[in-house]
């Protein structure tokens, strides 16, 4: 009550943001109060848009009571003014989390994915996951292109070998590209010349081109 008659009392003071996480913490610890304690935690971050006490509880409240859209905006408008990239890749993977998981918006998801692979072109999740989405939104384009970008980063000729495989076979049964296809299969091969789904692919596409000396 003495916090709260402060905060009517001070209103815009710059110490009155202290007052309102005080507020919040005993709303949220003693008086189960979620909701007036969300409201408080919001006029801290209103003052001090990345005071991780209050983001983390505010967050912690808003999985409890299932408010993801309102979390991952929450996250999401602290992206472009977080203070190092280790706290835009952290906001960013939890919009992409919650984008995925729980709303089922994927184009969100894919677009958090792409920032952080900008910021972080080695990030340990981000390929497999973009991926995945990438795939089941039937991005093939795109998909080809990250495929692309993640060979770049490595070394071991299987590895590379693998991902022009996947390329192969989304050029050859996804659009309809013969050409880039049999290209994709080809440089498996020089990779890893005993490479068994690369040479069946490969026949495959001959067989069908009558190509029966080229087998």
């Amino acid at each position: 009550a003495l916090y709260e008659h402060e905060i009517n009392v001070f209103g815009d003071e710059p110490f009155v943001w202290r007052r309102h996480f005080e507020v919040a913490k005993l709303y949220e610890q003693r008086l189960s109060g979620s909701v007036l304690a969300l409201e408080h935690y919001a006029a801290v971050l209103a003052e001090r848009p990345h005071y991780l006490p209050a983001l983390k509880s505010a967050a912690h409240i808003m999985e409890q009571n299932a408010q993801w859209a309102e979390l991952a905006d929450m996250f999401l408008a602290r992206v472009p003014t977080a203070k190092s990239s280790r706290q835009r890749l952290y906001m960013l993977d939890k919009v992409a989390e919650i984008a995925e998981v729980r709303l089922g918006l994927d184009d969100i998801a894919i677009d958090a994915w792409k920032e952080i692979l900008l910021l972080s072109p080695e990030h340990p999740k981000a390929f497999s996951s973009l991926g995945r989405l990438l795939h089941r939104a039937a991005r093939w384009k795109e998909l080809i292109e990250l495929n692309q970008q993640e060979m770049e980063l490595m070394d071991d000729p299987e590895e590379i070998a693998d991902l022009y495989l996947k390329n192969a076979e989304v050029f050859e049964k996804k659009l309809l590209d013969d050409g880039n296809a049999e290209l994709c299969y080809r440089r498996a091969l020089q990779l890893v010349p005993d490479f068994v789904p690369a040479l069946k692919g490969l026949g495959r596409l001959l067989m069908h081109d009558n190509r029966w000396d080229d087998l």
